[in-house]
């Protein structure tokens, strides 16, 4: 230890016991380096939930985020932005909600739920459920839907207009981030949500459905099938995909996230393809797309 008695090191820390310069003014010493103690451990504190609290509003959902800062220390263009977009986060909310109703009540009322009502025959579809205003509860389909309509708005909304005020360079850098970050927030949380699902099964706490007859339940077997499992979650050139699979039974919910990355690609393809054009000319060619597509899947 110096001897300075003020200056800042580790021997500072050590109990008032073993400081070799306590038989100078013991009493003070301690009452030094217990001012020291503290202070150094409140420094550590602050610091630490300083850095929790930065990385904390990453994890919560927007809408507290907007709340916590009071309008007028927002920027205007940012305000008026949320403003006229804040709209969707309460029709994905409700999207949410139809798609979770589904999944938690069709384990025991399947038949009501993939039934109209009155149909054939009929005394076996007058369920409470099938009523068609009731239905719109867990309207999973159609919130499905809801979802990859709401995506490709809010994923094209500002690149078409700075497109539209002839901007370029500012569409192409939104463009790239997008294109860079969709896979990420896509694929991250599903890579997580599938490990959970792998673990939990291998736990033996979710049973194994639509698997082959023969399948022999084991380690090496169960990490072959998630690995398989992976490959179609990842494959992001198959268009085609069959929820009948053996592997897709680790989460087959999981089915809607390659498909919106790919839907993802095609929108930035497009309006990076389009962005000379002439707004009608990229209206048409949209149009001509989604009419081609129409009569390809009802073909």
């Amino acid at each position: 230890m110096s001897g300075n008695r003020h200056s800042v090191s580790e021997d500072r820390l050590l109990p008032c016991h073993e400081d070799p310069q306590l038989d100078e003014a013991p009493e003070a010493t301690c009452r030094d380096r217990a001012r020291f103690t503290y202070a150094f451990l409140l420094l550590r504190i602050q610091r630490i939930a300083s850095a929790t609290a930065s990385f904390l509003p990453a994890l919560a959902p927007s809408f507290p985020q907007c709340c916590r800062t009071p309008p007028r220390e927002l920027h205007e263009g940012t305000l008026a932005q949320r403003k006229s977009t804040a709209y969707l986060d309460g029709l994905r909310g409700v999207a949410a909600w139809a798609v979770f109703n589904y999944h938690f009540a069709h384990g025991t009322y399947a038949r009501a739920m993939d039934r109209s009502y009155h149909s054939l025959p009929i005394q076996n579809n007058s369920h409470f459920l099938q009523l068609p205003l009731i239905r719109l509860v867990y309207a999973a389909g159609a919130s499905v839907a809801m979802f990859f309509v709401l995506s490709g708005y809010v994923l094209s909304q500002r690149s078409i207009a700075a497109i539209s005020t002839g901007d370029l360079e500012k569409a192409n850098a939104r463009l790239s981030s997008l294109a860079f970050r969709r896979g990420i927030r896509l694929f991250g949380p599903a890579l997580i949500a599938s490990l959970l699902a792998y673990l939990t099964q291998r736990a033996g706490w979710m049973p194994a459905k639509g698997l082959p007859k023969d399948y022999v339940r084991s380690f090496q077997s169960d990490s072959r099938m998630y690995m398989a499992y992976l490959g179609t979650l990842l494959d992001v050139w198959t268009w085609s995909i069959d929820l009948e699979a053996g592997e897709w039974w680790f989460n087959p919910h999981l089915w809607t996230i390659p498909v919106e990355f790919r839907c993802s690609m095609v929108v930035f393809v497009f309006l990076m393809a389009t962005q000379r054009c002439k707004a009608w000319v990229r209206l048409a060619a949209a149009s001509t797309l989604l009419l081609l597509q129409s009569l390809w899947v009802w073909r």
